[in-house]
């Protein structure tokens, strides 16, 4: 097991964002998003959240898009 740098950390949540933003546009377009599944999508990003915020609690995170 190896610690992950903060600037690591920030550049998987901003993957997340972008892929979560990605998945929820296409959807609403009725385009086929591949074998991307948005609740990975949306737990992922939301533990990414908690980890950069941890003032928030887990169930508060705000991952509106």
């Amino acid at each position: 097991m190896q610690l992950r740098s903060l600037k690591s950390i920030y550049e998987m949540q901003d993957l997340y964002y972008r892929l979560h933003w990605w998945v929820q546009t296409f959807q609403k377009e009725n385009k086929p998003t591949g074998d991307i599944e948005l609740g990975v999508i949306v737990e992922r990003r939301r533990a990414l959240e908690w980890i950069l915020n941890r003032n928030s609690e887990w169930d508060e995170i705000d991952l509106s898009v």
